[in-house]
């Protein structure tokens, strides 16, 4: 199983030539922000993955770390984790979104907070469009934040080439700005 850290937000990299991904891991206890661009009290970090190439939407940083990732001997593919949104440190998760927009046959996945290796919801199929949200039973404080992550039950062997879906936290940071 290959971790594949696309999320945004988190520490900066400095991969070769100046690469979007990978992401830097994120360590436990490390107090994490998401991107710059995404800070107001209630927001969605929504992450979309597009492998399809087809529209203008194409996610070239995507697309290139996938190959090279195929090229390194380790490409996605069933039983991995993608790392997608970092949830804020000292946030409210109150749930999460999830949405199918092209599906393809083969694919399954598990949302999951990465650090506290929680499950969120298993079992989404890739397979058929949907969406749906789902708030917590009860709301969970993330003093260090998080990593809301996908891992993939099952995957086309080789790799994906119509697949578009999105995940996003719901949550609310209580202390923006002064």
């Amino acid at each position: 199983m290959t971790i594949h850290y696309l999320h945004h937000g988190g520490a900066g990299v400095r991969n070769p030539n100046w690469e979007m991904y990978p992401a830097a891991k994120p360590v436990a206890g490390v107090q994490l922000r998401p991107a710059a661009h995404k800070e107001p009290i209630a927001f969605g970090i929504t992450r979309l993955l597009d492998f399809s190439q087809k529209d203008g939407r194409r996610q070239a940083g995507l697309q290139q770390y996938l190959e090279r990732a195929a090229n390194d001997g380790t490409p996605l593919q069933a039983g991995d984790t993608c790392t997608l949104s970092c949830v804020p440190a000292r946030s409210l998760l109150l749930g999460y979104a999830w949405g199918v927009e092209v599906p393809e046959q083969g694919v399954s996945f598990d949302i999951t907070l990465a650090q506290k290796g929680e499950t969120l919801a298993s079992g989404i199929s890739g397979a058929a469009e949907g969406s749906n949200a789902e708030l917590l039973d009860k709301p969970l404080w993330l003093p260090d934040g998080d990593v809301l992550a996908v891992t993939f039950n099952g995957f086309p062997a080789k790799g994906a080439t119509d697949l578009t879906f999105w995940v996003t936290p719901i949550v609310i940071v209580p202390k923006i700005g002064n």
